[in-house]
């Protein structure tokens, strides 16, 4: 039977004071009112539209704008979630150690014993793992590199060392290291390397992670990989010529995230983009304005759907045209 529009009011009235001011679990004070829980629903849903409830949130330490620009620029991009690090400094190192300290806080929340976590490599990713915290509760996590090793790039900054890092701050948890070098100027030497038994086993590892921990390289003149040395002339001015916009484990894409460079990364020893945008969670840590059109253009092609980053950088991204 319908209530009477008196009656209707006076419950609604009453439900929203329990509620809001009494902390009585929804169940709790639909069974007080004699109610079904979707009917309760209902008449708090219209006590706030009718302005009867109105919620004022108290942004004590400054953060509502950071959240509104998080959620503007997850919904742009498609992605699950954004975590936007405040810094008081446009310093690049202030802003990275600021990436770095949000990210491991982020990582903090998700890790848990017995997952898989695939770790990249990059300068700000090292600087996150000196600043995760270390965990009894979590035990047995796997650790596995997603990327070869690079003679030409300081070996703190490489995915075997970070993988190893981090391994280390929780309970009986393991490495999957990948002894192989990122890249082979050969397609067939990539083919051979790719059959060996170890690299099969950790590359095969790649399909069934649960998170994956990704750097993201920017432009090319800035751009690690390439100052590494590990890529020689002829490619990096195919790259040019086809626009690379950045990388991600070495693997280059433009600025709609189509990859670059075909035969580049067909001898690659990183893991593919498919694999990647399989995995559920994929965590991008990159900020400057050097990573604008990289960030755009790995999450056009969907290679993260986690994104930390600076305040500046989010705004860049936002204003992209």
């Amino acid at each position: 039977m319908a209530l009477d529009p008196n009656e209707r009011y006076y419950i609604k009235l009453k439900a929203a004071y329990l509620y809001y001011h009494e902390d009585i679990t929804q169940q709790q004070l639909a069974d007080q009112l004699g109610i079904s829980r979707l009917t309760l629903n209902k008449l708090l849903k219209e006590a706030r539209d009718e302005g009867i409830v109105k919620i004022e949130i108290q942004d004590v330490r400054g953060y509502a704008g950071l959240i509104r620009l998080e959620n503007e620029l997850r919904k742009r991009f498609g992605l699950k979630s954004v975590k936007i690090a405040s810094s008081m400094s446009d310093d690049p190192a202030s802003i990275t150690q600021s990436i770095a300290r949000a990210a491991a806080a982020h990582f903090d929340a998700l890790i848990a014993s017995k997952k898989r976590i695939g770790i990249g490599w990059g300068k700000t990713l090292e600087l996150m793992s000196t600043f995760i915290t270390p965990s009894a509760r979590v035990h047995k996590a796997e650790f596995i590199t997603l990327i070869g090793g690079s003679a030409g790039a300081n070996a703190r900054v490489h995915a075997n060392t970070l993988a190893d890092m981090i391994a280390r701050l929780y309970k009986n948890s393991v490495t999957h290291p990948l002894n192989a070098p990122i890249y082979f100027e050969n397609e067939s030497l990539s083919a051979a390397a790719l059959e060996d038994p170890n690299i099969r086993d950790t590359m095969d590892k790649m399909n069934d992670l649960d998170i994956a921990l990704v750097g993201v390289d920017g432009e090319l003149d800035k751009s690690t990989t390439i100052q590494s040395g590990i890529i020689q002339a002829p490619t990096i001015e195919t790259l040019r010529s086809e626009n690379a916009a950045g990388n991600i484990c070495a693997r280059f894409y433009d600025i709609e995230g189509s990859i670059c460079a075909q035969s580049l990364y067909d001898k690659l020893i990183s893991i593919p983009f498919e694999t990647l945008k399989a995995v559920p969670t994929v965590i991008a840590v990159a900020g400057g304005s050097h990573k604008i059109r990289s960030l755009i253009g790995a999450a056009r092609g969907g290679y993260y759907n986690t994104l930390i980053t600076d305040e500046h950088t989010a705004k860049a991204m936002l204003d992209f045209s």
